[in-house]
């Protein structure tokens, strides 16, 4: 078999092979040109010439339900970002795919917009921007701090050593479970084992099913002692004999209110709570 022959490019090729891999990223690829040095076996890679051989286009394939599961969140009240390395059109295109603006005009902005930014100004851009393309880790760090200077509460995702500090730095760091870096493991405050970003959908509800049945406990406890209370008050204002002794108010306690609260505080989840807008930090 005869070797392939080799030809140089043509004048008008040029302009469409550099404008290829803009074309692949805008369908969601990542785009590799692939060359190999010429020279003798003593010449260091920056002195050889390169001899451009092809191009290698690459998808990563969104995992199943992901659409859905973005829909879900942002009618749950959370607002979704990527922060990505990958370029913008790249970026661009997986978050065109998912929705990540829930309808909205995407916004992306890229790492080189962010150098010198100041902090006020970053703050407002990253409540209004979606897709943050061709970041460093220091840009993730910094756009964590600028959405918390903001008063938002963070939620970082990630699974590598170059995602530690962002998930140290976030209110709640998730660290993917089939990651290999014990960096991001170890400062990450829920690690999710399954490596489903689905549960942490799950966890939200359940978070917020637990929330609301301690309050309904609390009001029912309160609310039952407190008329316990104002019984004995007006008892002892009209001088009249004590209304309760000791013994008939442990009894009322152990009998009624504590099943009553325990009750309460494993009541199922209702069917809208998940789609219910989050408490405010003082709430």
């Amino acid at each position: 078999r005869r070797p392939p022959r080799r030809r140089p490019p043509t004048p008008a090729a040029l302009p469409r092979a550099r404008a290829e891999p803009e074309r692949l990223a805008a369908h969601g690829m990542r785009a590799l040109r692939v060359a190999r040095a010429t020279g003798g076996d003593n010449t260091s890679l920056a002195d050889a010439d390169l001899e451009w051989l092809g191009r290698v286009a690459m998808v990563d394939p969104l995992r199943p339900r992901m659409k859905s599961l973005i829909r879900d969140l942002h009618a749950a009240g959370i607002d979704t970002v990527m922060i990505t390395g990958d370029q913008s059109a790249t970026a661009q295109a997986v978050a065109e795919e998912l929705d990540l603006s829930g309808g909205r005009q995407l916004k992306i902005l890229e790492s080189t917009h962010l150098k010198g930014l100041d902090p006020e100004l970053l703050g407002a851009l990253a409540e209004e921007t979606q897709v943050f393309a061709r970041v460093t880790p220091a840009h993730k760090l910094e756009i964590v701090q600028a959405l918390q200077r903001k008063g938002r509460v963070v939620g970082m995702t990630g699974d590598g050593i170059n995602d530690g500090p962002a998930l140290k730095a976030a209110n709640v760091g998730i660290a993917m479970g089939s990651g290999q870096q014990d960096v991001a493991r170890s400062v990450a405050d829920v690690v999710i084992e399954d490596d489903n970003l689905a549960t942490l959908l799950e966890a939200v509800s359940q978070g917020r099913t637990i929330y609301t049945n301690i309050r309904k406990s609390l009001h029912f406890l309160l609310s039952t002692n407190f008329s316990e209370i104002e019984v004995m008050l007006a008892g002892l204002a009209l001088g009249l004999p004590q209304p309760l002794t000791a013994m008939q108010l442990l009894w009322i306690n152990l009998l009624t209110d504590s099943a009553l609260a325990l009750a309460l505080g494993v009541d199922p989840s209702v069917d809208d709570l998940i789609r219910r807008p989050p408490r405010q930090l003082n709430d």
